[in-house]
């Protein structure tokens, strides 16, 4: 039985697993909200885990609907969330990084740091993006590398 955008009152979770229909039933609830005036598409907020099922209900949303819009809020979680951090943050002076921006913050901080702080990471190993030496991975109570990354060492050193 299909669903009916006037049956819902307040938000909406669809949890089904793979192949059950929930990206079907969703686009066909944002097409029966926009058509019949219930709601507009910027007051619909569609959120997902991948970025593949965000842009799949986009394109089917697209798709159907044919019309010209502003902004339609469909993304992940994550993206959506750091959307209000970079738009309505309380502390304009702290900064969102993404993963690349965070590593070139790291490598400015770390080139920056005394080779005697860093300790077996002197030497550019960290900002060359090169994995840490087993040395390097030892816990602080240990002498030596525990033995599976001895191991691990070897088959790399055996490689290349």
């Amino acid at each position: 039985m299909p669903l009916d955008i006037h049956d819902i009152d307040g938000p909406l979770r669809v949890l089904a697993g793979p192949g059950t229909g929930k990206t079907h039933a969703l686009v066909d609830l944002y097409e029966q909200a926009v058509r019949e005036g219930v709601a507009d598409r910027g007051q619909i907020l569609v959120l997902t885990f991948s970025n593949g099922a965000a842009a799949e209900i986009a394109r089917r949303i697209d798709q159907r609907l044919k019309d010209d819009y502003g902004e339609a809020w469909i993304s992940t979680f994550h993206s959506f969330c750091s959307r209000l951090l970079r738009e309505h943050s309380p502390d304009p002076e702290r900064l969102l990084l993404d993963g690349f921006q965070e590593s070139m913050v790291m490598r400015r901080v770390l080139a920056e740091m005394e080779p005697d702080v860093l300790g077996g990471l002197a030497g550019g190993t960290a900002l060359r993006g090169v994995r840490p030496r087993p040395a390097d991975l030892r816990r602080a109570d240990e002498t030596e590398p525990r033995p599976s990354l001895r191991a691990a060492a070897g088959r790399r050193s055996q490689r290349g």
